[in-house]
């Protein structure tokens, strides 16, 4: 009978030590998070961000995002055109940040509570579309190629906080990230039309893509009048994201 009453007594102390082992194997065990971004379908057509996060000791840890990214329809509404094609359309992106987690301020260790990070990001996209631009020489639908190329590099600071959920499962906020970016585009207009039109209307395109993305308004408008095909501007930018992950 004595036996049978230090049972319960041995139970209880073999489930608090399996607790506080469990405790210790997740905060050692558990330093890889993989997550997909949520917040990119706001702003391109077609987007796949993966990113990965690798805590290196109680407080830091390092991410990497990549992917696939293409930019949205532009010219849909476009009066003088019809028929669009995608002949080409790719676009990626890569961002690398150095994440502090800050102790006075977390309950937890990372990858759980408020961060700071530091963080470097490029975008890159190539765009080729075929589409029927109307001639206001002729007054008829002419078949035209329109290139387009961008290249955004940036480099900042992001602010946000992580919750881990049922110990697997994450939510990323990054709510606040001001960079500095520099801004490298290309575009073309090509076609069986006279030059001085395939100006004109690439001029017309730039302002109708510029009135449609409002976060580059204040960046372009100075440059649409003037732009000959090429532009090459460096301004502050800003990054938010929302992320979904997996904790092993």
């Amino acid at each position: 009978m004595k036996k049978l009453g230090s049972l319960p007594l041995i139970v209880v102390l073999v489930l608090l030590s399996f607790s506080a082992f469990s405790q210790k194997a997740d905060s050692v065990e558990r330093k890889n998070v993989i997550k997909y971004n949520l917040s990119t379908a706001a702003f391109y057509n077609r987007a796949f961000l993966f990113q990965y996060e690798r805590v290196l000791n109680p407080n830091r840890t390092i991410s990497v995002q990549l992917g696939h990214v293409t930019l949205p329809e532009l010219l849909t509404r476009f009066e003088n055109i019809q028929k669009i094609s995608d002949a080409e359309q790719f676009g990626y992106n890569v961002t690398v940040d150095y994440r502090f987690y800050l102790a006075k301020e977390n309950k937890y260790n990372a990858p759980r509570g408020v961060y700071i990070a530091p963080f470097v990001s490029i975008h890159h996209f190539k765009n080729v579309k075929d589409f029927e631009l109307k001639s206001s020489e002729t007054n008829e639908f002419e078949t035209v190629t329109l290139n387009s190329k961008a290249n955004i590099l940036s480099a900042g600071v992001a602010l946000g906080y992580q919750f881990v959920l049922w110990e697997r499962m994450t939510l990323d906020f990054l709510v606040l990230g001001p960079s500095i970016s520099n801004y490298n585009a290309e575009m073309t207009l090509d076609g069986d039309i006279p030059q001085v039109e395939l100006d004109e209307n690439l001029q017309l395109i730039l302002e109708h893509i510029v009135n449609r993305l409002p976060f580059i308004d204040g960046l372009l408008e100075d440059k649409v009048a003037d732009f000959n095909g090429r532009t090459n501007i460096s301004t502050m930018g800003f990054r938010y994201s929302v992320g979904i992950g997996f904790r092993f």
